[in-house]
């Protein structure tokens, strides 16, 4: 009896040792180190999302691949997440194929690490002599509709290149609302002298043919460069009249003036006190009386002209226009958000970061759900703060955790207020955010958070 006892249990033992052994040998096999990378012989490329695109995105998404053994991929893992990019990424990689890879002559699953870069191209624009090249950004994404389109745009950058005015003067609907996105992540070269630089934006989506795919053809042209003119030297220099023949007043003494900058350089001399822009030619006001010297008489002979009121010559006063005033901005688009959950209204900036609106645990507990209005303003920098929160008890620190979070992407620098409504139910939580109207920004300082409820000593 203990004999066949013995029998049996050494039997299990060699089943199980022969079931491990076939475990092992059916588990993927690690590319280089048990067994060199397969090759690839289908390859699939992912799409570029429009979302990351539009926002000038880039990053290196790396996946982990289980390879079966005809080749074909049939899992695969996000290891490095880029939010904007881990959906397309493993979308295309499931579609490739590889070489079957095998390991003494039999076929065996594969374990491959692949990264996968996505890399924005700078755009193929063709461009006038004298503006400025493209340094940074996306091309428009080709919208779904059918056909093609125009799209003239007037552009107006600063300084260090970005772009300060873009004004939409041709073309409408999805055709603009794809320059405009793209518009946002365009930079261009410095610029090295003091001076406005304007130009023309002519985008052509150009649907697909039988001989080429479609293609949105730049073109950068119309440059217009206008000097930011600096004020006078000395506009407090007084000048000197003396009386000429006849009780005329001579000419003023000439007074030195500021270098011109190269657009200047030609104009006449214009008066050293500040002259509001007029549209036609102006006149100077005749000078005030002076006190009587030995050479002039303190009374004039009746029929003369006194000195002190004859009538002045008109001078033409040629005002230095200041540099030309950008359009306003297109109506607001609405902005892209980065954070799921959260959808943005016309107006409201782009959301980068931030955490997305989820239901507390302690109001799942108890079953509270509902709508919680936030509304918080919005700095330089892009990073909200949180004002006033209005809505159920159990779900307002969550709200305001999660919107004191964010951070927008600005190119203005005024303090911008916004309202989000974060609507949260069983299922899950969804925000949508607006621009505050002027009469409903709160004034009141920041809401304070409502004390922790604190939590009981152990029972002694």
């Amino acid at each position: 009896m203990g004999l066949r006892l013995l029998r049996l249990l050494l039997g299990l033992l060699a089943l199980g040792l022969a079931a491990g052994a076939s475990l092992a040998e059916d588990a993927p096999k690690v590319a280089g180190r048990d067994v060199p990378p397969p090759k690839r012989t289908r390859t699939v490329l992912p799409g570029y999302p429009p979302e990351a695109q539009a926002q000038g995105l880039h990053g290196i998404v790396i996946l982990e691949l289980i390879i079966d053994t005809q080749g074909r991929v049939v899992d695969v893992t996000v290891v490095r997440s880029v939010p904007p990019f881990d959906e397309a990424a493993t979308l295309a990689v499931r579609k490739w194929e590889y070489e079957i890879t095998k390991l003494d002559g039999k076929p065996v699953s594969v374990l491959l690490t692949v990264p996968i870069t996505f890399a924005l191209r700078l755009p193929e624009v063709s461009r006038q002599e004298g503006i400025p090249e493209l340094r940074q950004g996306a091309t428009p994404a080709y919208p779904s509709a059918k056909g093609g389109g125009q799209v003239t745009t007037q552009i107006t950058i600063d300084a260090d290149g970005r772009i300060a005015d873009a004004l939409v003067t041709e073309g409408e609907g999805v055709w603009a609302d794809a320059v405009l996105q793209a518009l946002r992540t365009w930079r261009f070269a410095p610029i090295d002298e003091p001076m406005v630089y304007a130009f023309r934006l002519e985008a052509e989506f150009q649907p697909a043919r039988a001989d080429r795919p479609q293609k949105v053809a730049l073109r950068l042209s119309g440059l217009h460069k206008t000097a930011i003119a600096e004020p006078p030297s000395d506009p407090e220099a007084p000048t000197t009249t003396t009386a000429g023949p006849e009780g005329t007043p001579a000419p003023a003494a000439p007074v030195p003036a500021a270098p011109a900058t190269d657009a200047l350089a030609n104009a006449p001399a214009v008066a050293t006190a500040p002259a509001p822009a007029v549209s036609g030619p102006a006149t100077i006001p005749p000078p005030t009386a002076t006190a009587p010297s030995a050479s002039q008489p303190v009374a004039p002979a009746p029929g003369e002209p006194s000195p002190a009121k004859a009538a002045q010559p008109p001078t033409e006063v040629l005002a230095v226009p200041p540099p030309p005033v950008a359009p306003p901005p297109p109506p607001g688009l609405p902005g892209v958000s980065a954070v799921e959950g959260v959808s943005l209204s016309l107006g409201v900036p782009d959301l980068v970061t931030g955490r997305r609106p989820s239901p507390p645990p302690f109001a799942r507990l108890a079953g509270e759900y509902g709508a919680v209005d936030v509304k918080f303003a919005v700095n330089a920098a892009g990073k909200a703060a949180v004002l006033t929160v209005d809505g159920p008890p159990l779900l307002k620190p969550a709200a305001e955790v999660t919107i004191g979070s964010w951070n927008f992407r600005r190119i203005t620098a005024e303090r911008l207020y916004l309202t989000a409504t974060v609507t949260y139910r069983a299922e899950g939580a969804q925000a949508s955010v607006a621009l505050t109207p002027v009469g409903a920004v709160p004034s009141a300082a920041p809401p304070t958070t409502p004390a922790a409820t604190p939590v009981p000593s152990p029972v002694q």
